[in-house]
């Protein structure tokens, strides 16, 4: 019996079909990073429109919850641009860019 890689089947399999599903992986791993990201976005976007939603008051329950959320957010949005391989376009690159404190 002949060997499946010595057959045109076997050929076509390896010269065309692996590299293609190769290449559909690649797609969907980019495509599940892209959605990571954006979820990650949207999660920081809602904890930060929360923060200026709340009344601060300093020491207060909901001001303290408000920026624990807001906290929370932005390490998993940050964690969720190093997963992507892209931890440098998460940081401020100058000083004008960083959020005050």
């Amino acid at each position: 019996m002949t060997e499946f890689h010595l057959t045109r089947m076997g050929q076509t399999f390896y010269d065309r079909t692996v590299p293609e599903l190769v290449r559909q992986l690649q797609r969907l791993n980019e495509n599940l990073e892209r959605r990571d990201l954006r979820q990650a976005t949207a999660d920081l976007v809602a904890a930060a429109e929360h923060v200026l939603d709340t009344e601060i008051v300093p020491g207060s329950e909901a001001t303290t919850a408000a920026f624990r959320e807001l906290r929370r957010a932005v390490r998993e949005a940050r964690e969720a641009v190093r997963e992507s391989g892209g931890a440098d376009r998460g940081k401020p690159d100058t000083e004008s860019q960083k959020c005050p404190r």
